[in-house]
Formats: C-alpha cells, structure tokens, sequence
C-alpha cells in the first residue's frame, strides 16, 4: 500500500563521515513525540505495522495463529480482530498520527458502517485522522498542543533514540564520549522522516543501538 503523509517531519543529523556513524540529531517536539509514542504501541499494532516476518522471536507466529485460525473455534464474544488490530491508548495515537496509524484507524472507516447504530464507526480517540483510498493511505496531524514533550525548543536524539533537551554542554558530552577528534569530518545532514522511515526506525528499536546510523546512513 503506498502512503502518502501530508506531514513529513525533518531532523537535522550530526554524522561523522570518518566513522560512519550519526552521533546525534537535532530534532522537534513533533519527532520526539513520534519516537516515545513508541512505547505505547500494543505487541499487535506493532506486528500489523511491520508484518509478522519482521519480528524477532516468536510473536509472528503468534499473529499468524490468530490471523488463519477459524473463527468458529472462538470463545463466543471474543473479538479476536482486536488482538490483530488492538486500539492504541490516546496518548499515544495523538503522538503517533503524524507518521503511523493506529490500528483502528488503518481500518477502512471511510466505508465501513458500524453495525449496531448503521452509521460510520467513530474516530480513534487522540487525533488520528486516517484516510484511505484505492492504493494508499494519508495520515494527518495530530491536535494541536498534544503529544508528550514541549513545543518551542530543539531536542537532542542520540543514535541509540535516547532523548534530551539540546544544549551545548549535552553536544559537547557527545562528542567525547564518542571519540570525535576530527571536526571538520563532521557533517550536518537534514533527512526527512516520513512513514517508510516511521517503520524502519519502530524496526530498528527492537534489534539495535545504532538506530539513526542504520536507518539513515546504511538504509
């Protein structure tokens, strides 16, 4: 499914073109609400997202179980496209409508009709706004003053997703922890962080320490 998000966010990486490697990023509250709205992402959201292959362990199979078992070996009640299509909590679908759905609201709302009231099923709570189309996906911004962190100001992303404000003393702490002798080999490269990031970077958050460097620079 293409996607096509109105809402492309932009940070500026610090990369050290000796050793290959992002020391840090410069980035907005919109991106860093994007990043700890990770955290509250169901085990199903996330393997909906990146499909069950792509998860470590065993969880995939889990999904798969769920996805072809008949459902007239259900518990009568249980709604097993919830485990599938689990809704996120609204903190989190307000942070993460910029770049990634929720669960529900990958659903076709634009169509479906709620069965018990016969009118549409009503919006995720928190801001996500999810529209779908033949062949594509467009996802909105969150509310206005939403999300986790402060507005208004540049927060430091640590090649390892660790988050801080931006201060001069914090780059300099940076710079020696990781070893930066030579200055002029550090380069500043503004990317784009757009849905097919959004997915590489939830990816990368389960399997390394060197999430900006291999999302960005190793692709």
């Amino acid at each position: 499914m293409a996607v096509a998000s109105p809402t492309t966010l932009r940070m500026k990486l610090l990369v050290d073109t000796i050793g290959q490697r992002v020391l840090f990023a410069e980035a907005s509250k919109e991106a860093v609400d994007f990043l700890f709205s990770l955290l509250a992402l169901p085990v199903g959201t996330v393997t909906m997202l990146l499909g069950p292959d792509a998860m470590a362990g065993s969880v995939g199979e889990l999904y798969r179980s769920v996805e072809s078992l008949e459902r007239s070996f259900a518990q009568p009640g249980a709604d097993m496209d919830a485990l599938l299509r689990p809704l996120v909590s609204p903190p989190a679908a307000t942070a993460a409508g910029p770049l990634l759905p929720d669960a529900a609201g990958a659903r076709p709302t634009t169509t479906t009709r709620c069965p018990s009231c016969g009118g549409r099923p009503p919006a995720p709570s928190g801001g996500v706004q999810v529209q779908l189309g033949p062949g594509r996906m467009i996802l909105t911004p969150s509310a206005p003053g939403g999300g986790f962190v402060r507005g208004n100001m540049t927060y430091m992303v640590r090649d390892d997703l660790a988050v801080a404000p931006m201060s001069t003393i914090s780059s300099i702490s940076v710079f020696n922890a990781m070893a930066v002798r030579e200055l002029g080999a550090v380069e500043e490269r503004t990317v784009q962080l757009g849905y097919t990031e959004a997915l590489k970077i939830l990816k990368a958050s389960f399997l390394s320490k060197t999430v900006l460097t291999d999302v960005f620079l190793r692709g």
